[in-house]
């Protein structure tokens, strides 16, 4: 029994830590936007706005719409993901909703001291034409 707590207790300080260092950086930019709907453009193999901020306490969402051109799908990391539902793809000329921030997302917003309860989030879009960039989520609590 005391092993199996040990173990416990050793993967709780891990994903702490894993919390604090990914959570310690502060944006450069802010969305100050009051709809909890952000609406996020993927064209040329970008998205915009880049960062797109998402607060925790508005349960806000992220719909994504591709361009005609081409569809796209976007990923995190699998252990940054703020969002359950990824990876997605959004086909060309669609949207896609991102839905509610993610356990991981408001744990992270929750303790992130260091950077005034932000947390950034860098993603990948990859363009189905073969393109690619990184832009960046943030969470706010």
């Amino acid at each position: 029994m005391t092993s199996r707590l040990s173990g416990m207790a050793f993967a709780f300080l891990v994903a702490m830590v894993f919390l604090l260092v990914n959570c310690a950086s502060k944006p450069s930019t802010v969305d100050k936007s009051n709809d909890p709907q952000k609406n996020v453009s993927l064209a040329n193999c970008k998205a915009d706005p880049d960062p797109v901020t998402v607060v925790m306490k508005e349960d806000d969402t992220i719909v994504w719409t591709a361009d005609a051109n081409q569809g796209y799908t976007v990923s995190f990391a699998t252990l940054t993901n703020p969002f359950y539902d990824t990876p997605f793809h959004v086909a060309p000329d669609r949207s896609h909703s991102s839905g509610k921030i993610s356990l991981l997302g408001e744990l992270c917003a929750t303790f992130a001291f260091a950077s005034d309860n932000r947390c950034q989030y860098k993603y990948t879009v990859k363009g189905d034409k073969g393109c690619a960039s990184d832009p960046v989520v943030i969470v706010q609590k």
